[in-house]
């Protein structure tokens, strides 16, 4: 398949019935390598299948064609990793990474799981003890943001930062009982 001008037109004009003139091709204006195919605000408005096509509200639909050579690529990509032979390397490793990583958990006690739809949790952890839900690790995600930002000592560059491991242990301890827990010590 031949990207041309001459070609997308013809395709264009074959899917959206109400196209009454081709559209303007031109380069997109982000500097990469796409044709950007913008259609007639008139032609899109009238449309009864425009929900099918775009998202957007009140602007026609805008199409982004990249070049032949890279759409082939990575078409070709795409099916090889839809392979056993391209995803067999991938699901040895990802349970043996997540099995040392429980390891490491283990002395800390922890009796629930909170993470994402990863095949190898769903595979290693009893389901009483998993939650598989964004909403469970954003709020983990964003206690661990706040950590980071409001203890300025694990920055090299800032000028409160500590060498000593015993300060960092303490200040972070005071942090976390302050914060997590809401006393102070």
């Amino acid at each position: 398949m031949t990207f041309t001008q001459e070609s997308v037109t013809t395709r264009i004009l074959r899917h959206c019935k109400l196209a009454s003139v081709p559209p303007p091709i031109a380069p997109a204006r982000s500097g990469q390598e796409v044709i950007q195919i913008r259609f007639a605000p008139k032609d899109c408005r009238a449309c009864e299948v425009r929900p099918a096509c775009t998202r957007a509200k009140t602007q026609p639909r805008t199409l982004l064609v990249r070049p032949q050579l890279y759409h082939e690529a990575l078409q070709t990509m795409r099916q090889r990793q839809l392979t056993a032979e391209f995803q067999e390397p991938y699901a040895a490793r990802a349970g043996e990474v997540f099995l040392k990583l429980k390891v490491l958990l283990e002395p800390f006690g922890l009796t629930h799981y909170y993470t994402d739809k990863w095949g190898a949790y769903t595979r290693h952890l009893d389901p009483k003890q998993h939650t598989a839900s964004k909403r469970s690790t954003q709020k983990i995600e964003h206690k661990h943001l706040t950590l980071r930002t409001r203890i300025k000592r694990l920055v090299r560059k800032t000028i409160c930062f500590s060498k000593s491991t015993q300060m960092h242990d303490i200040v972070i301890g005071l942090f976390v009982n302050r914060y997590a827990f809401g006393r102070s010590v």
